[in-house]
């Protein structure tokens, strides 16, 4: 059904814990679409609504059945009157915050639970400050699977109320979120517990909202798309998407993809204006745009491969 390879080797990977990325370059899930097509009505699928229970097939689950879902339906695209105007095109919104959680970190993290869960998953430990923590915190416990959220000294704990209403463990660590990462990865080995996080399995949620994109517009693919870069994981969730159902023939051509990042932020873009094939880290990041404030994108490189396969571009604003 599928398997894990190294991104930039494109070796098989088979890992032998539950932390699914490699020490220096992320992996990839690879769907065997071939299979998947072969048992697929696409006539009807094309006539179903979008939701994510539409999309397992297309998911790495094993025991679909099992899948842990908190009744998502598709986030609206809203046709923008007044600022399409002004600009002059004809501009549609996605408005994720109409996941279960508030935010788009519900696609993956609906897939890595439900990963972890067949896998057999101890716990679920993560280092997040912001959405991701709540989004895990919520869905382990549709899981019943304990869930610790590792964050870092000074985190207000406005951020945090969703973590504790959900019933997350959170745990204070002394040092800065990479301290709190490092410690979450070697919990997560020692312990048997699973790494959530922008790895291999959250990516596959992620590109759901690139199928609904194309539902919601009746498969037509729409000219452009504009994404935020943080990690990368999410602008390479829609190109995997638009990847997937252009292979199993549900469109014709892809979009092409703009990455956007913050001045003060902009690994990627400086990647791309350098046409260059790797992420260089940055040695210091200044922006307000905290959510997207990272200085080694975990998947900077997929999300260059969105833009360049696409003729897209990245701009820093």
């Amino acid at each position: 059904m599928y398997y894990l390879r190294d991104f930039v080797t494109k070796e098989t990977v088979n890992p032998s814990n539950l932390v699914f990325t490699g020490e220096t370059t992320p992996w990839e899930v690879v769907m065997d679409l071939d299979s998947i097509k072969s048992k697929m009505n696409l006539d009807y699928f094309r006539q179903s609504p979008p939701n994510l229970l539409k999309y397992l097939p297309l998911l790495p689950i094993t025991q679909q059945a099992e899948f842990i879902t908190l009744r998502e339906s598709a986030t609206p695209l809203i046709k923008s009157r007044k600022l399409g105007r002004n600009m002059g095109v004809e501009l549609f919104l996605k408005v994720e915050g109409k996941n279960p959680t508030g935010s788009f970190k519900d696609r993956g993290t609906a897939v890595e639970v439900s990963v972890a869960r067949e896998k057999g998953a101890k716990a679920i430990i993560l280092a997040s400050t912001g959405n991701m923590a709540a989004s895990c915190a919520c869905y382990a416990a549709a899981a019943g699977i304990p869930c610790f959220i590792l964050v870092p000294e000074g985190v207000p704990p406005g951020k945090l109320s969703q973590v504790l209403a959900f019933g997350g463990h959170i745990v204070q660590v002394k040092g800065t979120y990479n301290d709190a990462a490092d410690l979450a990865y070697k919990i997560a080995v020692e312990m048997g517990f699973y790494l959530a996080g922008d790895y291999a399995f959250r990516l596959e949620g992620a590109k759901t909202a690139a199928f609904e994109v194309i539902d919601q517009m009746l498969f037509q693919v729409p000219d452009y798309l504009v994404v935020p870069i943080g990690c990368g994981t999410n602008i390479g969730g829609y190109y995997k998407g638009f990847m997937d159902y252009y292979r199993l023939g549900l469109i014709d051509r892809l979009p092409r993809i703009i990455g956007v990042q913050a001045t003060g932020a902009q690994a990627v873009v400086n990647s791309f204006d350098e046409k260059r094939n790797d992420i260089q880290i940055l040695p210091s990041i200044s922006t307000l745009a905290s959510a997207i404030a990272v200085a080694n994108p975990i998947d900077g490189l997929k999300a260059l491969e969105a833009i360049n396969n696409t003729n897209g571009y990245a701009i820093a604003v």
